[in-house]
């Protein structure tokens, strides 16, 4: 991903990436998620890239696990979920694109 981001932006690409949603159950995969996030956003930060933090949006009250948001399996997102998605998204487009 870093020679990907890096390549986009040595040809003046806006570049944006956004964070891994978490999941609905307890587990390891939670912390790796975490992790994830952090590569992901320090990468940015790196290169100028613009971070979307879907995770921070869908996480629940405990931090680790996401709302209850999911089509029922804790992972893939029903339309709530998708309107959140949206949301942390239109900042970054108002950014790019400019506010209309």
């Amino acid at each position: 991903m870093t020679e990907m981001v890096k390549r986009l932006k040595e040809n003046g690409i806006i570049t944006v990436l956004g964070s891994v949603f978490p999941i609905g159950v307890k587990d390891v995969r939670n912390a790796v998620i975490l992790e994830e996030n952090k590569i992901i956003k320090n990468l940015c930060e790196e290169y100028g890239a613009i971070f979307v933090d879907y995770y921070s949006a869908l996480v629940s009250d405990d931090g680790i696990t996401m709302q209850d948001l999911s089509v029922g399996d804790d992972l893939h997102l029903h339309a709530l979920g998708y309107n959140k998605v949206a949301n942390c998204l239109y900042p970054v487009f108002d950014k790019i694109f400019g506010k209309k």
